[in-house]
């Protein structure tokens, strides 16, 4: 052999019972895999990923009452991205969730009106009057000598 020529200690095959260790990736390494794909490259087109400023804004014009809400309706069946497709479906799932329970409000706070009406003319022996017809607090009040 030859003065320059170094010849590498041989290695030992693995062995098959041997663990093995993943390589552990750095800072760097990591923020660059949650940013791309498999290929190395950002999702573009139907697969294209809307950032926090993306949501922010179309949280904000969805929140439009009937303008925002026809574009939330448009975008949930005719957006290109399935990003902003699938937040639009998510908001109008929201929107009517939220219609329903105020119309649930709506009937609830309605039967108790009436609750709390008939119990002040029982409670009163009818002194009150007729509160459907009452025109306000203040004239309730002078009723009692308030």
């Amino acid at each position: 052999m030859g003065e320059g020529a170094a010849s590498a200690p041989p290695t030992a095959p693995p062995r098959p019972d041997a663990p093995v260790v993943p390589s552990v990736p750095t800072g760097k390494q990591k923020r660059k895999d949650r940013q791309t794909s498999g290929d190395g490259a950002a999702p573009t087109g139907r697969y294209a990923v809307m950032s926090v400023k993306a949501y922010i804004g179309h949280s904000l014009l969805f929140s439009i009452p009937v303008v925002g809400w026809a574009i939330c309706l448009m975008m949930a069946f005719a957006a290109k991205s399935l990003n902003k497709r699938n937040y639009a479906r998510a908001m109008l799932v929201f929107l009517l969730i939220g219609i329903i329970l105020a119309v649930i409000a709506r009937f609830v706070a309605g039967w108790i009106s009436e609750e709390i009406q008939r119990y002040i003319v029982e409670a009163t022996g009818g002194a009150a009057g007729d509160l459907s017809e009452m025109k306000g607090l203040f004239d309730l009040l002078q009723q009692f000598g308030g």
